[in-house]
């Protein structure tokens, strides 16, 4: 994956070299996974569309969500039938949440009830 993604930045492949390499790729992630993975679930820090992109050329969605440990772990996420770039999706359905004084404040069934000091 990193061939490719020095192929774009430095644009010195066509097309057909840079399509034998995702072909190549692909080969090699059905040799691991049998053709089995269609979807990644991503969390925990911002994804580079440039990646999403990428896997989304192998035929694998990624959903981009939002979530933190004490929320056990996912307070939003895309769907695969509503999945929007650059969003980390709707607000899952036990939670709720605002930004107070630039924090993001969350409420729900899913979120610790106390912390270990």
């Amino acid at each position: 994956m990193e061939t490719l993604l020095l192929m774009k930045k430095y644009r010195k492949a066509e097309s057909k070299n840079e399509n034998f390499f995702v072909r190549n790729k692909k080969r090699k992630v059905d040799h691991v996974f049998g053709d089995r993975l269609h979807m990644i679930c991503s969390g925990g820090a911002y994804l580079n569309r440039a990646w999403i992109s990428l896997f989304e050329r192998y035929g694998i969605t990624i959903l981009q969500g939002y979530g933190m440990t004490e929320c056990a772990p996912v307070i939003s996420t895309n769907l695969a039938w509503n999945k929007k770039a650059g969003s980390v999706g709707k607000l899952m359905p036990n939670c709720a949440a605002k930004v107070v004084e630039e924090e993001i404040w969350v409420k729900g069934s899913s979120v610790m009830q106390g912390g270990i000091t």
